[in-house]
């Protein structure tokens, strides 16, 4: 039983260090020969018209911007004209802008009765 033992470790370690043995890769020839054909390089200057599509815009154009937003209800200056600094250019419709303060206004009321009420619970 000691033998054969010893025998088995000596088979693993012998077959763990042929199996560790690197192999050296010989590099693959492809099946396929494709030829190459080597030309010289010529300067030519060749002109054709680009194709495209976008906006042209220039430097002392400027886009509309409010700080809410809303329905334009009337603009007071046409494309072209001259505009200065604090000029009123456009007025909204507030009834939108009006609608959403008074929901803001009731739910703040709101809270306040709820918070007033979970101070006398507790």
């Amino acid at each position: 039983m000691k033998y054969t033992f010893q025998i088995i470790i000596a088979t693993v370690l012998i077959s763990s260090m042929v199996s560790c043995k690197q192999k050296k890769e010989q590099p693959k020839m492809p099946d396929e020969i494709i030829p190459v054909q080597v030309m010289a390089l010529q300067q030519q200057s060749l002109q054709q018209a680009v194709f495209a599509s976008g906006q042209f815009t220039t430097d002392d154009e400027s886009n509309l911007s409010f700080k809410n937003g809303g329905i334009v209800r009337k603009i007071y200056v046409k494309e072209g004209d001259a505009v200065t600094k604090g000029q009123l250019l456009a007025m909204l419709d507030v009834t939108e802008i009006n609608t959403v303060t008074q929901q803001a206004s009731i739910s703040l009321q709101k809270a306040q009765r709820d918070y007033e009420r979970a101070i006398h619970l507790y």
